[in-house]
């Protein structure tokens, strides 16, 4: 970053800002996927087309992804993260006029396009000013506050509800809130130089073939995660638990986000990353495995919730460590951004594959789709492992 490295109060300003604007951004997708999800439910979309409106959101990384990194380098993370936060702000009035399928397709496109480009900002900036030595405990500090601004976001179910105008003028709320942190290190924002880097699809393939766990990680993670909030309280309804039953095991899920995360950054700072994610990817798909007699027992079923959402959001702070261990700087940006794509490439499929699997086979296709994606990565991170080890010893 052309301003040279950030230390002391100034690091820590910075730190707390992105993290805390980060975390209010995380409270809209915690209300809004259940939110729209369920709305869409109760005029009588299909499971398949709820997905392809909740895919929408994760493909606006598409429209905006290959202009991103020069674009936060040429104007500063905290420019370019006030600016998406009022396109933000726009869309979701607009959802709140126009409540219907094909409109929301549109404007959550939108929210997804604003919504990636303050992913990629916010991201360089933090994986940037972080120590290496305790880079595993403050991404996981920072992952942390993404679960509870989540946990936030499906509170504020209990007093908006998904009826009416109320939910949107929440979400619009949340989204103005935002920016209020990122006022205070406005001068603080720094640049990149793009020069000797390349960017766009040269640099997403660079990115992708230096760091291909992490960023597949990124992938798996966000599937799991968008396929949960946007599913969970429909695979409630047909299991036959109530609305308010589905929401709590939804806000457990979040809750276990935000205490998990930072033991595996401690862990993350003393053990081999890539050995930590695979067994973190082995104990989510053994959890998938179980889910539907797990969800039956009460009691059972809210500690279940927690230890998922935890590893779950486990895999992402990892993910995200072990991107930044590997990359500074303007490469870091470029990578931030393949990052963020994938992350929506991901939360895009993640929706349509187990709406598609749970039209064909019922509930059961909720935790089925999602035990074979995340079984799909078990490969990719025991082999890092072993030439992480080999490297090692030579």
């Amino acid at each position: 970053m052309s301003a040279g490295p950030v230390t002391g109060f100034k690091r820590i300003r910075a730190l707390a800002a992105v993290t805390a604007s980060m975390a209010i951004m995380a409270m809209v997708f915690g209300f809004s996927f259940p939110m729209f999800s369920t709305r869409l439910a109760e005029i009588g979309v299909s499971d398949a087309m709820i997905g392809l409106n909740a895919s929408a959101q994760a493909f606006g990384v598409f429209l905006v992804v290959w202009f991103a990194p020069r674009l936060i380098a040429s104007q500063g993370p905290v420019r370019i993260m006030l600016a998406m936060t009022a396109i933000k702000l726009v869309a979701v009035i607009l959802c709140m006029l126009f409540p219907s399928f094909w409109p929301w397709l549109f404007f959550r496109l939108m929210i997804g396009a604003t919504g990636s480009i303050l992913w990629i900002a916010g991201e360089t900036w933090i994986n940037e000013i972080a120590h290496e030595k305790i880079r595993g405990r403050e991404l996981a500090i920072y992952s942390a506050a993404l679960g509870l601004g989540t946990v936030l976001g499906n509170l504020v179910i209990e007093v908006a509800g998904f009826d009416g105008w109320l939910p949107f003028a929440a979400l619009a709320a949340i989204v103005t809130v935002a920016a209020v942190p990122l006022l205070f290190v406005l001068r603080d924002s720094p640049r990149l130089d793009f020069a000797r880097h390349s960017v766009g699809l040269g640099g997403f393939l660079t990115s992708f073939k230096q760091a291909p766990l992490a960023i597949l990680l990124n992938a798996v993670f966000a599937a799991i995660f968008v396929s949960m909030h946007s599913s969970i309280t429909i695979y409630g309804l047909d299991v036959g638990m109530s609305l308010e039953r589905a929401v709590q095991v939804l806000i457990v899920f979040n809750i276990g986000g935000i205490v998990m995360p930072y033991a595996a950054g401690w862990l993350a700072d003393r053990m081999d990353r890539a050995l930590l994610s695979f067994f973190l990817v082995l104990l989510t798909t053994m959890l998938f495995v179980v889910m539907g007699w797990a969800l039956s027992q009460p009691g059972i079923d809210l500690v279940y919730m927690f230890v998922l959402g935890g590893l779950a959001a486990a895999i992402y702070a990892i993910a995200l460590v072990l991107l930044g261990e590997r990359f500074r700087g303007a490469a870091l940006a470029s990578a931030t951004a393949t990052f963020t794509l994938m992350w929506n490439v991901g939360a895009a499929l993640g929706p349509l594959i187990t709406g598609a699997a749970m039209d064909a086979m019922g509930a059961s296709g909720l935790p089925v789709t999602l035990a074979i994606m995340s079984a799909a990565i078990l490969p990719l991170a025991f082999g890092a492992w072993r030439r992480r080890t080999a490297a090692t010893v030579e």
